[in-house]
């Protein structure tokens, strides 16, 4: 009995091994040995020098790439700004970016500092 649960760990062991082995190399750059992601489509050669961009095809129902400085296609909407608003209550202040839903700024308002001349002043505590 002992020895199937001693062969059990090593095959586990050694699938983890090889795991370990896999996200190394993913993490050193190189490409994943069992899952690799495709490779990307070749680009057709460079458009003559008339500085006319030729449109690349594109798959039924992909998105098209967006380049910088280019404007939108008209009805689509322009992309929304990020905006920070803030709550404060009697102890803490937070503040927020709509743009990922996180917290960018906290505070403490009423936090003790440390004593000074023996007296203990409510000072505020920024923790972010």
């Amino acid at each position: 009995m002992n020895d199937i649960r001693r062969s059990i760990l090593w095959v586990v062991f050694g699938f983890s091994m090889v795991m370990l082995w896999d996200q190394w190399q993913v993490a050193n750059g190189n490409p994943a040995t069992f899952f690799p992601a495709p490779k990307p489509a070749a680009t057709a050669s460079a458009p003559a020098a008339t500085g006319a961009a030729t449109p690349m095809p594109q798959a039924a129902g992909a998105t098209p790439a967006v380049t910088p400085g280019a404007t939108p296609p008209s009805g689509a909407a322009p992309a929304s700004k990020s905006e920070r608003f803030t709550v404060t209550t009697d102890v803490v202040r937070l503040t927020f970016d709509t743009e990922g839903g996180s917290v960018v700024g906290a505070e403490f308002l009423q936090h003790a500092a440390d004593a000074v001349d023996g007296k203990q002043t409510p000072a505020r505590f920024v923790l972010l």
